[in-house]
């Protein structure tokens, strides 16, 4: 009768570290994994974010972004830079326009101007041109704007 006993205390003891073992190496498993495929994905939609090299060859806009890299690189002197590399002196006024200094914000700036006084302007995002450009390059927000949430869904979780 002793022996019965035991075995059942056994049993349950099993039953107890076999659920604490699936509780606990699962969760981790699934968190390691989504880390894994989070930065393999990372890395495949942002390749770009290595440095880029200065080629003879490229044209003074991409020379301008190469030198741009740098730290402590200005905008007139990448300039300067680029007209001294290339021999027919093309390279002074590159980059110039708002959308090559900053391509990504340039299509969401709104100028305002002071009604009572015009030389007073003000530069400054538009929100819902941001949202829309978050929306469309980043999929995270495009799925969290076009998923509905019921009140007792945002509540629950």
């Amino acid at each position: 009768m002793v022996e019965k006993k035991s075995w059942a205390c056994l049993e349950q003891w099993a039953v107890v570290v076999v659920a604490f073992i699936w509780v606990v190496t699962v969760p981790i498993f699934v968190f390691v994994l989504c880390a894994c495929l989070f930065a393999f994905f990372w890395l495949v939609r942002y390749p770009s974010m290595s440095k880029r090299k200065l080629r003879i060859d490229d044209g003074p806009g991409a020379q301008f972004r190469a030198l741009r890299q740098l730290p402590g690189v200005s905008q007139e002197l990448g300039r300067n830079i680029v007209s001294l590399l290339r021999d027919d002196d093309r390279g002074k006024g590159v980059c110039k326009r708002k959308k090559d200094i900053a391509p990504e914000a340039c299509g969401i700036q709104v100028r305002l101007r002071d009604e009572g006084n015009p030389e007073i302007e003000i530069v400054a995002n538009s929100l819902p041109q941001l949202s829309e450009k978050k929306r469309n390059d980043v999929h995270f927000f495009r799925v969290c704007w076009t998923t509905p949430w019921s009140a007792t869904e945002m509540s629950s979780r």
